[in-house]
């Protein structure tokens, strides 16, 4: 039975995607990829308890009070396979006038990749987003930028470095096949459950680090594809690793 994937009300963006990923035209866009190597199906890596996820969370908006504003960021690790997690948090105040929230985004993506390296003896460790996010306007985030080279480097110590993007509008690889739409469109057309889509990372940086940007098919959840930014040591197949997060993926896909 065919799977059926869900893109949005919008009218013009059905008919897009019909027009986009007609029978014929879907088979032969899959076969393009295929030819490229860059449609794969990989074991998932056989990881221990050593697999460590990092995540952030802070309001959208800051609490004003009478005499400022201040924020909350709480960021939190949890280890596969036991109970063991950890969680810290932070007060940002601003007096006689409005926290910044670019500077507490920026802020809470710091104290993520700070949490991140330093952990101990870590398999893999999983970052929610980017693995080196676009800076914003804030100071902070020039110190963002450098602690996430502290984290891509993690690979060169032997360690599985991911992030992964619950929402993703990149375009990298539907513009070279010519395509209006988003590799993540493209991804949940073109794969099946398990499936890989993967290309070089198209930050020269990272590419030169053998980091790669790759989309999965959940297991389970919706039929929707996930992106993944991973930097994998030497001799580790970075598509083993997007496999055993397709095989971890819970009822929501991620």
């Amino acid at each position: 039975m065919p799977e059926v994937v869900e893109v949005g009300d919008s009218v013009e963006a059905v008919r897009l995607l019909e027009r986009v990923f007609a029978g014929a035209r879907l088979r032969g866009l899959r076969r393009l990829l295929e030819e490229r190597g860059m449609i794969r199906r990989c074991s998932p890596l056989r990881l221990g308890g050593r697999v460590y996820a990092v995540d952030s969370a802070f309001p959208s908006s800051p609490v004003n009070l009478v005499g400022g504003s201040l924020s909350l960021v709480a960021v939190g690790a949890v280890r596969r396979g036991d109970a063991w997690r950890t969680l810290r948090r932070w007060l940002v105040y601003e007096s006689f006038g409005d926290v910044d929230a670019d500077y507490v985004r920026g802020f809470a993506r710091l104290q993520e990749r700070r949490l991140a390296v330093s952990l101990e003896g870590p398999e893999a460790v999983i970052i929610d987003g980017e693995l080196v996010p676009r800076p914003g306007r804030s100071s902070v985030w020039s110190s963002v930028v450098e602690e996430s080279r502290r984290l891509v480097g993690l690979a060169e110590r032997g360690v599985l470095v991911a992030g992964v993007l619950k929402r993703s509008y990149s375009r990298t690889i539907a513009s070279r096949l010519g395509l209006p739409v988003s590799d993540r469109a493209l991804a949940s057309a073109v794969l099946d459950r398990g499936e890989v889509l993967e290309a070089a990372h198209p930050s020269r940086e990272l590419a030169e680090r053998g980091c790669v940007e790759a989309f999965y098919k959940p297991l389970r959840g919706p039929p929707l594809a996930v992106k993944l930014e991973a930097c994998c040591p030497r001799g580790a197949d970075c598509c083993g690793l997007a496999a055993f997060l397709a095989s971890e993926a819970g009822a929501t896909g991620f």
